[in-house]
């Protein structure tokens, strides 16, 4: 695709876009600045809500009973250095026993009775991982089956008094927020508008949230060091974006744009399995555990919209022939060949290295019914739900082509049957989501008919390479803030879906998905990083993430059973070094003898007859 006949496109932000941007900078300021100054100075904290407190036996008249070993988020994000946190309570039926509290380095130890006694404690300000811990013996007593501790009423974290200068300073930080990301998000016009509002109001909801329950929950920009690291990154990429420049034309062959796109969602599926190989203390921690499950899906959602993007390519070039069922199962056939070989090689691979442990589950996910229902995940190879999914979407929108150009002479066949296909999907993931109770929460976003728009939104960015090239190359001009603005909107969603679980459930990954989809156009014009050696490592990741993808998991619970957590500093470097040289290992292993003569075989017994050389993918 030739552009270069073409007029040079500038970027210009528009009066009244710059004007919007004022006001609602102002109302948001002005929203924050309210919430914030009438916030209660005192709180009280749920037991009953599992964001903040593990460790629950349900609740009685006077309180709640907690099973000997609970914890507490309380006080984390705010930025006043002490807190005093107050609770009442006592023990069992019985001789009262010693309990003991600790919150970072501090310990204390109190001897509750058979009545309530008042307890108070300064919180110091302590890391992020930190949490308060309450335990002590259990007891059973008659006409109750469980093993309690003690009963707790009325936990409440006061706020101890901010000076006037403090307070500024903090509004200050979430204005100079608003700003920089209004910066950051303008060259992107009315998109950029709208995700700038959206980042926005996710925000202002979570500052809502927050200030009842006194800044317990750990989230990206309510955290002084995350927006300032937030605020840094956007001045970066806004001061770099300025000066970025846009060739006429869109590389052909691999581009390592998309490499890029590869190797990050890869790395981010790799760092997300290695918590078990993490200290115990970290691995066991529910905000590690939750950013670092965020990341997993994260990278799974850029895979999908690079691969709907991919096939979008793939499809458009035989667009008409798909009325031919044949063309439908050649496409079978090249798809099937590129995915399943190494897959199945994999599958039989692990048996040697990390044997599964249930027979059953394995057989499931290695058939692709393993993530059918959200209640009943796999649990071994259970990262083949997003595999499972590629696989249904690469049988199912063919076949639903196929019969729209069959059936219905409306003049763009193509468009019909993508947006149809979206649709549907998203209409069955809202009555699915009404019907699995919360319960299900996490498999709900693993069940692969649940998914299957993911892809949709790449094939819609190729589609409008093709056919509105103007409109791809604007997206280019407008660079990768909006489309990351709308990631990281979608994966504030899921790190604390909890909140807003049928939100996040019906919009976290489809923001991810569009987002991903959205920087595609700026990425496929990238030819370099700067530096050849970085460019090389990029190209080498990318080329083997398929494989890195199969055996990663392995190489982990190969490492995690023979040689457990670590609990030293250098056992920890050592095993994840040992981590990412197995899995290295092992994907260029199948990158070379599996994948490679596999696609060899297919290029020359299925050619793809749309391409006149043989393609890469």
């Amino acid at each position: 695709m030739n552009l270069a006949n073409e007029h040079t496109y500038t970027i210009a932000t528009p009066r009244l876009l710059r004007v919007a941007f004022f006001v609602c900078a102002c109302l948001l300021i002005g929203a924050i600045s309210a919430v914030f100054m009438s916030r209660p100075t005192q709180v009280s904290i749920s037991f009953t809500d599992p964001t903040l407190v593990e460790g629950t036996l349900g609740r009685d008249p006077d309180g709640v009973w907690l099973d000997g070993n609970t914890r507490i988020t309380v006080a984390r994000f705010g930025d006043a250095p002490w807190r005093a946190a107050s609770w009442r309570w006592h023990t069992p039926p019985g001789e009262p026993f010693p309990v003991t509290i600790t919150y970072g380095s501090t310990q204390s130890t109190f001897l509750p009775s058979e009545q309530y006694r008042q307890a108070l404690i300064l919180l110091p300000q302590t890391p992020q991982f930190s949490a308060l811990s309450i335990t002590s013996e259990t007891r059973i007593v008659p006409g109750d089956s469980r093993s309690l501790g003690v009963i707790v009423d009325a936990f409440r974290v006061r706020e101890l008094p901010w000076s006037p200068l403090r307070t500024a300073l903090h509004l200050g930080e979430y204005a100079l927020l608003i700003v920089v990301a209004a910066w950051w998000l303008a060259r992107g016009r009315w998109l950029g508008f709208a995700t700038w509002l959206g980042l926005c109001a996710v925000l202002v909801v979570q500052i809502l949230q927050e200030s009842a329950v006194g800044y317990a929950q750990p989230t990206l920009l309510l955290d002084r060091g995350g927006r300032t690291l937030c605020i840094a990154l956007m001045v970066i990429s806004a001061i770099r974006q300025r000066h970025r420049r846009i060739s006429h034309t869109v590389p052909t062959g691999r581009r390592l744009g998309l490499d890029i796109m590869r190797a990050v969602a890869v790395l981010f599926v790799v760092t997300a399995h290695t918590v078990p190989l993490l200290f115990t203390e970290w691995s066991t921690t529910r905000d590690v555990y939750r950013w670092f499950v965020s990341f997993g899906g994260l990278g799974v959602d850029i895979f999908f919209a690079l691969s709907g993007y991919l096939i979008g390519g793939i499809i458009l070039r035989v667009n008409t022939r798909f009325g031919d069922f044949s063309q439908v199962t050649r496409f079978w056939q090249r798809r099937w060949f590129r995915t399943l070989p190494a897959a199945y090689v994999s599958a039989m691979v692990v048996w040697f290295i990390a044997p599964p442990t249930d027979l059953f589950g394995y057989l499931r996910s290695i058939l692709f019914v393993g993530a059918v229902h959200p209640y009943y995940i796999a649990k071994d190879f259970a990262f083949w739900w997003s595999l499972a999914t590629e696989e249904l979407f690469y049988l199912l929108l063919p076949l639903a082509f196929w019969a729209v150009l069959r059936t219905t002479t409306r003049k763009n066949p193509f468009v019909v049957t993508i947006v149809g296909f979206a649709a549907i999907t998203l209409l069955g993931r809202i009555i699915v989501q009404f019907l699995v109770p919360s319960d299900a929460l996490g498999g709900l976003e693993m069940t692969s008919i649940n998914r299957l728009d993911s892809m949709v939104w790449g094939i819609l960015i190729h589609w409008i390479r093709i056919e509105r090239p103007h409109l791809f190359r604007s997206l280019a001009h407008v660079g990768y803030a909006p489309g990351l603005g709308m990631l990281v909107m979608g994966f504030m969603l899921l790190v604390d879906q909890t909140r807003w679980y049928g939100i996040a459930m019906l919009l976290g990954h489809t923001l991810i998905v569009c987002g991903a989809a959205l920087v595609i156009p700026a990425f496929e014009h990238v030819t370099t990083l700067g530096w050849s050696i970085v460019d090389r490592l990029v190209r080498g990741i990318a080329l083997v993430s398929f494989s890195l993808f199969l055996y990663h998991l392995m190489m982990q619970q190969y490492l995690t059973q023979h040689y457990g957590t670590p609990t030293t500093w250098r056992e920890l470097v050592g095993l994840l070094v040992a981590y990412l040289f197995l899995s290295g290992a092992a994907a260029t292993l199948s990158y070379r003898f599996v994948e490679v003569p596999v696609l060899r075989y297919r290029d020359t017994h299925f050619p793809d007859e749309s391409l006149p050389t043989r393609p890469t993918y």
